[in-house]
């Protein structure tokens, strides 16, 4: 996930109440559960404060990353330690004002430091090697909505301040934009931002958005979403939540999510694909922007038959294409392998690696940025309880920026992830 500033894009962390949740709160670091698209989130619920129908959980993640070779500097400090924490609530709408098939949730998140991470004064990735990164930040108002459900959940509609990439989940129904279940999740998977979203695809820093999904049936679902395209998402500015002085984002995504347990083994995962517009307010024709993506994942083997033991080794691939005079990262490509359980006597740890291709379009504006930037990380997430981890991962980033004149940069890091429940 790039840095944006004042939003994480996948907010780690869960609360649950009365089958209504942000998407992805089923288990910690989980991924899909049979067959059925999460992202990867980790659950940290309490219990109901005091009968009010209000439920919340808190989370702290700490990275500390060095770039040993190459990039800017190996000498600056500036960002080797950062962090962010997230404190969140769901509240039962039905139980507190009678209205029925409706949750609403609230998500405040705030970093450190000022830069975010070590990329500006020692990497300088386009990509950014800490997803979790949030620019000194104390605290902000990174979601606020309310969801509604009509039809038995075959529709729902959600309005607020959303982060569309982190989605919504409510009962049977889970729905994010391109969402990923083995690198969607910069708290307990890959740390790297080209393996918690597609980069070409400009996602808006939180503002207000509105967003439906229909599931007209359990291996179909449709999502689209319009939101105001602006990247200040500051709780001091309000206005920022609906300003289109960037314009507007509109995106559409199409989910086949066969169920694993009837369906050909061959199609055994998920599968999404959509496509996105940016322009309009007061930007100008010139500015505008488009693209076509494509998230895929699937298991290739569990190392048993039960359902509820999710060891084993998936696979994952992300493509994107943009289009526009403004854009700067025309292509994107990246695959990657987990491994659940890898270790005996170790089931829930995580093995990842991963590998990705950001191509740089060719531009007078951009004579600055030519050629790619290629990434490979591997992370080793290690579940020490259920609410801590740590997770050593090691980043190889190769022209970064797409300047070719760059020495390649290798990045060690140590992350952990603490959480309330």
């Amino acid at each position: 996930m790039r840095a944006v500033s004042g939003c994480c894009r996948d907010c780690v962390g869960a609360v649950d109440l009365s089958g209504g949740v942000p998407a992805g709160y089923q288990s910690e670091h989980s991924e899909v559960l049979q067959g059925t698209a999460h992202s990867t989130r980790a659950p940290h619920g309490l219990e109901q404060l005091f009968g009010t129908g209000v439920t919340w959980g808190a989370g702290l993640t700490q990275v500390y990353q060095h770039n040993a070779h190459g990039g800017l500097s190996t000498e600056s400090r500036a960002g080797r330690y950062a962090g962010s924490y997230d404190v969140e609530a769901s509240a039962d709408v039905e139980k507190i004002l009678g209205w029925t098939n409706s949750t609403s949730y609230m998500l405040l998140e705030g970093g450190w430091p000022r830069d975010g991470c070590i990329d500006p004064a020692a990497v300088g990735s386009w990509f950014g090697v800490d997803g979790d990164a949030i620019h000194g930040e104390w605290i902000d108002v990174a979601e606020l909505w309310l969801l509604r459900s009509f039809a038995n959940d075959r529709l729902l509609v959600q309005v607020g301040k959303a982060d569309l990439s982190a989605g919504i989940e409510y009962r049977d129904v889970v729905s994010a934009f391109d969402l990923n279940r083995y690198a969607n999740d910069e708290h307990g998977q890959f740390l790297n931002g080209a393996f918690v979203n597609n980069p070409t695809i400009p996602f808006p820093a939180c503002t207000l958005a509105m967003s439906a999904v229909a599931k007209p049936c359990n291996q179909w679902q449709f999502a689209a979403a319009g939101a105001a395209q602006s990247s200040d998402a500051d709780i001091d500015e309000t206005a920022s939540w609906a300003s289109d002085d960037e314009g507007f984002f509109f995106i559409a995504q199409a989910s086949f999510l066969p169920e694993t347990q009837t369906d050909d083994v061959l199609w055994a995962g998920e599968y999404h694909v959509g496509a996105w517009w940016t322009g309009g307010g007061d930007l100008t024709s010139q500015d505008e922007l488009t693209g076509v993506y494509l998230s895929a994942a699937r298991e290739i083997f569990r190392e048993s038959e039960d359902p509820n033991d999710e060891q084993g080794l998936g696979f994952f691939i992300r493509w994107g294409w943009a289009d526009g005079d403004a854009v700067e990262l025309d292509g994107f490509w990246s695959v990657g392998l987990q491994y659940r359980g890898l270790l005996e006597l170790r089931d829930e740890d995580v093995l990842g690696i991963s590998f990705a291709r950001g191509a740089f379009a060719s531009s007078d504006s951009l004579a600055e940025i030519e050629g790619s930037e290629r990434v490979v990380e591997a992370y080793y997430s290690i579940k020490v309880s259920s609410t801590v981890s740590f997770s050593p991962d090691i980043q190889y980033v190769a022209d970064p920026g797409g300047d070719s004149d760059s020495d390649d940069a290798l990045i060690a890091g140590l992350r952990a992830r603490i959480l309330i429940e």
